[in-house]
């Protein structure tokens, strides 16, 4: 008698198991391995982001996640190659501000339309930045560097990676909302503008990688670029609350799938990238690198890439600003 109860549990057991769908036959998951195109090479910025997420979403989805790297053209290589990819859950974009909001009024002429080309799945994570002047600078607050600026219009110079990028446009907002003038320096990338900050070529930037240098009394942190305090830098006040209603600015990246992918399949993944980026392990990682988690559904996506469009077109319009 014990054999049989013992084998009838098993058999009980095993049915169970066969009753309960596995994470992987959810309806829509795909069934193969999925990649992660990302337009920067190993080490990026959106490369190291996709790889954070990549173990917890492989958990999820049941399937291998790999990373491939399409860097080049301001992220419009790797873009065009998942716009251009079947539309079955497998091939997803990493993209960011940059890829989404900002090329289209950059670039005149662009293969992919962010409107029109991409299912939007879930904003991942979003990284405020922090404005810092140089040490030598005798200003303390937002409120004293305008009038310090405004004093010497033209005179102070603002470090960047680049025409175009989040800290480049993120300074030229700055100057629309203040009345004041400064001339840009264009690096390669932001660590040699960050650098070129604590070495005083320029006296004034906005990076998201300045928290460390702040801390260490390298250079001094007036304020960060998000609506709320960060916790990443709690004791920093944002620029909206010493006087600039409204200053935002982010670098924000998220992941997308080509459109026409099944109404299914971007719900699916849409839920399971969630679900990984609200891991407690994956918040700590972001934090790490300075981002915090926001985890959202297609339809926010959508409208944050529809609103940070208008947003930073009107900037790069009213700035003048053109690709190089």
């Amino acid at each position: 008698m014990p054999g049989l109860n013992r084998r009838g549990l098993l058999a009980a057991g095993a049915a169970a198991l066969l009753a309960r769908p596995a994470l992987s036959q959810r309806a829509g998951l795909p069934d193969r391995p999925v990649r992660i195109v990302v337009p920067h090479g190993p080490g990026g910025a959106s490369d190291t982001w996709g790889r954070l997420i990549v173990e917890p979403l492989r958990t999820l989805i049941g399937q291998p996640v790999l990373i491939e790297n399409r860097p080049g053209a301001s992220t419009m290589l790797a873009a065009e190659t998942v716009a251009r990819s079947r539309p079955d859950g497998q091939t997803l974009l990493m993209g960011s501000v940059t890829t989404l909001s900002i090329n289209p009024s950059m670039f005149r002429t662009m293969r992919y339309d962010p409107a029109k080309d991409f299912a939007p799945l879930s904003l991942v994570a979003s990284a405020p930045m922090a404005m810092a002047v140089t040490n030598r600078l005798p200003v303390r607050s937002v409120q004293e560097f305008v009038e310090y600026a405004k004093a010497r219009p033209d005179e102070l110079n603002f470090g960047s990676p680049g025409i175009g990028t989040s800290p480049h446009l993120t300074m030229a907002l700055f100057a629309s909302m203040t009345g004041t003038r400064f001339v840009h320096v264009p690096y390669r990338q932001s660590a040699e503008a960050e650098l070129a900050l604590m070495q005083d070529e320029v006296q004034v930037a906005f990076s998201g990688g300045f928290i460390p240098a702040i801390r260490e009394g390298r250079i001094r942190g007036l304020a960060m670029t998000s609506l709320q305090r960060s916790s990443l830098a709690p004791d920093l006040p944002t620029v909206a609350e010493q006087g600039l209603s409204g200053f935002e600015s982010a670098v924000w990246n998220g992941l997308l799938a080509p459109a026409g992918t099944p109404p299914d399949t971007v719900a699916a993944l849409s839920d399971c990238i969630r679900e990984a980026a609200r891991r407690p392990e994956t918040v700590r990682a972001y934090a790490q690198i300075g981002a915090e988690v926001v985890a959202s559904t297609p339809a926010e996506f959508a409208e944050t890439i529809a609103r940070e469009t208008t947003k930073w077109g009107r900037v790069i319009r009213e700035a003048g600003v053109e690709a190089s």
